[in-house]
């Protein structure tokens, strides 16, 4: 019977590694493991670790450092006690595990096939400037797109902050709204759900994708993180919206930069690069938020 492996974990940083997962052989004890890349010994790590949920020790763990790394030219060697060795190239696993990740992701796999049935042909994107040279209008082929973004710049349509998108854009006039790393530089959420509510039609759907834990960035317009359940708070029955599905992704461990006592064991805490949520708007809110952004957030959105 071929050896059971999987990758659990496949973490570059700078020039560290690390690879955890699962390397199983009936009846064998993994005596060795080994990080090859280029011919060369890259790193070692251990064997038979014990693995939740599993009552036989079979997991492994690896850490190197690479200066020059490329998982193209990287293997794991296994031995087992009776001499018998396996080599696993890493692109493969690597592949396979960054795949299993993004299909993970059904809130946006939703989206788009909703997208694909007659009655959603207007889509918004809000934050939909080329900022660092991506654009995702090519997603939206055949339907009629519409980029709204706080700034001019490439792949803008329309120029207005999405908490007043209102006055930029007529009531219901999309079917569907899609953003991507833009909620976390929201000063007012709640406000720009409720403008989001007149903007889509009832029945349209919305597509966000923020951050559960990343560092700062785009300072000083950097405003929020959010779990799976932050949504909830957002988008309601109140707001005149439904949730259909959430998604946490891209696992990473938050470690501080400079170490206290009490912050011992801290470093095992998971957070999510990736926070994602599909609504639903059921039907118009009688909620109001008539706060001007430009008075309560001085310097930070352009007059």
């Amino acid at each position: 019977m071929a050896p059971q492996f999987h990758v659990a974990t496949f973490i570059r940083f700078y020039n560290y590694v690390r690879i955890t997962g699962v390397f199983y052989a009936a009846g064998q004890n993994v005596t060795l493991v080994a990080a090859v890349q280029s011919g060369s010994l890259a790193g070692s790590g251990k064997g038979n670790l014990p693995v939740p949920g599993q009552t036989v020790p079979c997991g492994f763990a690896i850490t190197f450092l690479a200066e020059h790394f490329d998982p193209e030219e990287l293997y794991l060697a296994f031995e087992l006690q009776d001499g018998t060795r396996f080599q696993v190239l890493v692109a493969d696993a690597a592949k396979r595990h960054l795949q299993n990740e993004a299909e993970c992701n059904k809130a946006e796999a939703r989206f788009f096939e909703q997208l694909k049935t007659p009655g959603f042909e207007r889509v918004l994107e809000i934050g939909s400037r080329a900022r660092s040279g991506i654009t995702r209008r090519e997603l939206f082929s055949g339907k009629q797109y519409t980029g709204i973004d706080v700034l001019e710049g490439p792949n803008v349509d329309v120029i207005g902050d999405a908490h007043v998108m209102s006055t930029h854009l007529q009531p219901e006039s999309f079917d569907a709204v899609y953003s991507v790393s833009t909620f976390e530089h929201l000063a007012m959420p709640w406000k720009v759900a409720l403008e989001l509510n007149q903007v889509l039609r009832t029945g349209g759907i919305a597509y966000f994708m923020t951050h559960q834990a990343l560092g700062m960035h785009d300072l000083p317009w950097d405003f929020w993180r959010y779990s799976d359940t932050a949504w909830d708070a957002i988008f309601n029955s109140y707001t005149g919206f439904r949730k259909l599905a959430t998604f946490l992704g891209g696992p990473m461990n938050l470690v501080p930069t400079m170490y206290w006592d009490h912050w011992k064991g801290a470093e095992g805490a998971i957070g999510f690069s990736l926070s994602a949520v599909l609504i639903e708007k059921t039907g118009p809110t009688k909620l109001t938020w008539d706060v001007d952004i430009k008075k309560a957030i001085r310097g930070i959105y352009p007059n």
